[in-house]
């Protein structure tokens, strides 16, 4: 034990965090073709959080007060007020939803435990957040030729290897502006930048509109900001539109795909924007029944059929109003300060990649439920790990 704590930090960490980028782009399907696959994420993460709790909280519980503040004691505090909660509710016999295992009721609490742990090792080091980025992207490729697609509301999506093409989605947004940093980076620019088309048609084929907009937007306000564009952030929206034209063409035995883009897909679908109103306002017109601590999945029946569709209305329905208010106090500072990012010419191409990247997640999560997903606090630790450690700003924490 004495010999690794000796270790540099990046030495110690590099490699179990560049298989975390890895395993973070696999989804729930990859356990077909590799029994058990998913749950390595699971079983890495548990041993860092040990690492973590016992290197920062045993050896160095000083020095771990100097960024025990702010933004880290709401997301401590949510964990903290979550696993009781959820706890509680597998106690009292919470019925599991279809497929579910045991552990995946106390999933957001493990992701959430996961996702700090990854704050803590990525804020001492900017190269292990590199790291990490590089793994996850080369995790996304490796997992696209054995993803599937699947009529999904009324059309034929690309799920990868999800049983969802939304969450799917939500991991297309997160590579492109991966790429965006590694194109900055300007090695293999060539590369990435095929890389970057393909994951920007990719994004097309899941068929989520939310997070298409989740992308195009953040690049816009670059663009309406910063008066010199640089090619780099003039890709990704070229791709989009270069990837949209192929696709009319390659799907044009079945326009399924762009009428969902178009026209919200078929009536009654949960594309369609009126029932996307509609899941809304059935869950805000029934407040009463989840204001305090939620309900469970098993309960939704009881306000709709379809569960919220939405990140923030899902936190609110889940878990109740503690639990949306401590959400809320972590997502909005840092989302006010990505916007901080996109708009300030003197931030390098890094800083602007993870802030577009956290700003695409958040507009994506208005119309997907995000909150129960690894890739949604692998986030949070990216972005506030690189908030920690510029040299400019950092939110809610001390300066050291």
């Amino acid at each position: 034990m004495d010999d690794l704590l000796c270790l540099p930090l990046y030495n110690r960490y590099k490699v179990p965090v560049f298989l975390m980028g890895i395993l973070l782009a696999f989804g729930e399907e990859i356990n077909n073709y590799i029994p058990y696959m998913s749950q390595a994420y699971v079983i890495i993460g548990g041993c860092l959080v040990i690492a973590v709790f016992i290197s920062e909280f045993v050896f160095r519980a000083r020095n771990v007060l100097k960024y025990y503040s702010g933004i880290n004691v709401s997301w401590l505090l949510l964990m903290a007020y979550l696993l009781p909660l959820i706890a509680a509710r597998f106690m009292l016999g919470e019925k599991a939803e279809e497929g579910q295992r045991t552990l995946d009721f106390f999933r957001i609490i493990i992701f959430m435990m996961i996702g700090y742990a990854l704050f803590a090792i990525l804020k001492e080091d900017v190269r292990l957040q590199s790291v990490l980025v590089k793994g996850f992207v080369l995790g996304f490729f490796l997992a696209i030729p054995i993803g599937s697609f699947k009529n999904y509301d009324g059309a034929m999506r690309f799920l990868g290897t999800y049983q969802n093409p939304n969450i799917f989605a939500i991991d297309c947004c997160v590579v492109i502006f991966c790429l965006f940093f590694l194109i900055s980076s300007k090695r293999f620019t060539k590369l990435y930048t095929v890389l970057l088309f393909v994951a920007c048609f990719v994004l097309i084929l899941t068929g989520t509109r939310g997070a298409l907009l989740g992308v195009l937007i953040p690049v816009f306000l670059y663009f309406w900001k910063n008066v010199r564009v640089e090619y780099k952030f003039l890709l990704p929206i070229l791709a989009v539109l270069l990837g949209a034209i192929v696709l009319i063409y390659v799907k044009v035995q079945d326009s399924s795909l762009l009428d969902r883009f178009i026209s919200g897909g078929q009536k009654g679908t949960s594309g369609a924007a009126d029932l996307r109103l509609t899941i809304w306002g059935k869950y805000l017109l029934n407040i009463k029944r989840y204001f305090w601590f939620g309900m469970p999945s098993s309960e939704f029946d009881l306000v709709y059929k379809k569960s919220p569709h939405n990140t923030y209305l899902g936190m609110f329905v889940r878990y109740g109003i503690f639990a949306f208010i401590l959400y809320m106090r972590i997502v909005i500072p840092m989302l006010i300060r990505a916007v901080k990012y996109i708009f300030d010419e003197d931030e390098t191409g890094y800083s602007k990649a993870l802030a577009c990247m956290f700003l695409a997640v958040n507009i994506a999560g208005f119309f997907t439920e995000n909150e129960l997903y690894r890739t949604t606090y692998a986030i949070w630790a990216l972005f506030l790990a690189k908030d920690y450690y510029n040299d400019k700003f950092v939110i809610g924490l001390e300066k050291e």
